[in-house]
């Protein structure tokens, strides 16, 4: 059971990850173009911050369930 939780687990990390990181790019694209150069380098690191502090909130709380489960399945 364990070995089949485990990449699934991994695969939807990784997902994750990559969706806010292309959000990220995405986003940051639109402000190159939507902001002057001042005002893009303003609040670019702001943007970069908030994406990366959701996945890490994201990873942590994925986490914690995932052991959760683990536990219930008598898994370590």
């Amino acid at each position: 059971m364990a070995n089949s939780l485990l990449p699934l687990r991994a695969r939807t990390m990784t997902v994750v990850w990559g969706a806010v990181l292309l959000g990220e790019a995405v986003v940051r694209t639109i402000l190159v173009y939507e902001l002057t150069v001042t005002e893009f380098l303003a609040v670019s690191n702001f943007v970069m911050y908030g994406f990366i502090g959701a996945a890490i909130v994201f990873t942590v709380s994925f986490r914690k369930r995932a052991k959760k489960r683990f536990e219930q399945l008598g898994l370590k």
